[in-house]
């Protein structure tokens, strides 16, 4: 006869087991959540360090693929990946013969817990692709212009008139677009921080990035005056030199680059507001009309000259030209060596 002493105690040991089982079940999933948790963020970092790397290696393309493949290597080990950690670098075409580099990082992550489920490591493994290429798209545009008969006869650091006074125009046209809006407001807004509206060159329209945009036939003098002032008073000493924002070109000698600290186009705190990117534009007309976009030209701020009774109607502003390989964040197309302002971008 089994007591009720017996019964208790076969229903104590099943607990016990039971407990037991539920106990490991619930390590076991604690242990692949942590450890699963700290693989992701290793995931993350090796996902930044392989972004760091193409890019970097963008840099030195389409000219020294060699030099571009040594530079990636350089900055995964920058971002503490070892050689053999580094699955792959390979140079590729994807606008331009020689102008895409994909990075490939493996690395082995050891758990901390999991192994009481037999697991002991995983591998994280991430890709980065960059090309560098002409810019047929961008935003954080200037609202001025500069004609394509213009733009064709600039060299390296000439300068040229990106908006006429009044004496200098013979048909009412001053070169201001209207980009996020008509009006003198929005024309100052645009001139000190630039557009949210995208343009595109001709040819390489999207669905949201026109290559038509309308010009203004306003003198707006005031409101050049207070946005140029504003510029000035504004950008940073690091900044308000033309040798400070754009050294050499590590992949091309006869380029520039924009440095880091003042690169606005893909740093919103970088207070760089001389550096400017304008359309290149077909021609002028009389009056408001609309102009179509040939090409984009980056420009430096060099001087602007006011005169008249309260500045009048007499407003030159004076831009130095730029031919530099640099991130703006524009929509690609093939690498020009002609063109003012070739990108480097992250594509996959």
């Amino acid at each position: 006869m089994i007591t009720h002493s017996q019964n208790r105690s076969s229903e104590s040991g099943q607990t016990i087991v039971l407990f037991a089982l539920a106990l490991t079940v619930l390590i076991g999933f604690l242990a692949l959540t942590f450890d699963i948790g700290m693989m992701a963020l290793d995931r993350r970092s090796a996902q930044n360090a392989a972004d760091a790397a193409a890019l970097a290696g963008a840099q030195m393309l389409p000219n020294d693929p060699d030099a571009a493949i040594a530079d990636a290597t350089a900055y995964a080990a920058l971002n503490g990946f070892s050689a053999d950690e580094i699955s792959a670098i390979t140079v590729s075409s994807t606008y331009a013969t020689n102008d895409t580099i994909e990075v490939a990082l493996s690395r082995d992550v050891d758990f901390a817990f999991a192994p009481v489920l037999g697991l002991s490591s995983g591998t994280v493994n991430v890709s980065a692709t960059a090309a560098t290429g002409g810019v047929v798209g961008v935003a954080l545009l200037a609202p001025l212009a500069v004609e394509q008969a213009v733009f064709d006869g600039l060299s390296q650091g000439d300068t040229a008139t990106l908006k006429y006074n009044a004496q200098n125009s013979s048909d009412g046209n001053f070169l201001p677009l209207a980009l996020d809006g008509t009006g003198s407001s929005e024309y100052e807004e645009n001139l000190m921080l630039g557009s949210e509206q995208w343009l595109c060159s001709v040819g390489s329209e999207t669905a949201n990035c026109a290559s038509e945009v309308t010009t203004q036939p306003g003198n707006m003098v005031g409101k050049t005056v207070s946005a140029l002032d504003w510029i000035f008073a504004n950008t940073s000493d690091d900044c308000d030199t033309y040798d400070e924002v754009f050294p050499p070109s590590a992949g091309d000698p006869s380029r520039l680059s924009i440095a880091a600290i003042c690169n606005k186009f893909t740093n919103p705190s970088a207070a760089s507001y001389q550096l400017i990117l304008v359309p290149v534009i077909d021609t002028l007309c009389n009056g408001s009309c609309t102009v179509t976009v040939q090409e984009f030209a980056l420009f430096f701020i060099e001087s602007y000259t006011c005169s008249g009774p309260g500045q009048g109607n007499s407003c030159d502003l004076i831009g130095k030209y730029v031919q530099a390989n640099a991130n703006v964040l524009g929509l690609l197309g093939a690498y020009d060596d002609g063109g003012s302002i070739n990108s480097v971008r992250l594509i996959k």
